[in-house]
């Protein structure tokens, strides 16, 4: 007998059907910016946004500093805003980009 009249009488035998879990590919979905620990969580660096925190800090009394000795607020808005950008090149270090 063929396989074709095989399946008409319903002899045929099933092949098992692979289950919808076997059949998506798992590919762990990573962040490609942040660090991994051993533990497989993903933290970011927290030493460089410590860091930024404190050039905020610094720029915001320095620049207010300025302004009141110059009595040119301009001063001060340079100060902060170099204080700023600082910032958040080493905050943006930390998350790795």
């Amino acid at each position: 007998m063929t396989e074709a009249e095989k399946a008409l009488l319903g002899k045929v035998e099933e092949s098992p059907q692979p289950s919808a879990k076997e059949n998506t590919p798992t590919t762990p979905h990573a962040n490609p910016v942040a660090k991994e620990d051993g533990k497989g969580a993903e933290t970011p660096s927290s030493g460089s946004r410590v860091l930024a925190a404190i050039v905020v800090l610094i720029g915001l009394f320095l620049g207010t500093y300025l302004a009141r000795q110059t009595h040119h607020e301009i001063f001060g808005f340079i100060v902060m805003a170099a204080a700023l950008g600082i910032a958040r090149i080493l905050w943006n270090a930390g998350r790795g980009r």
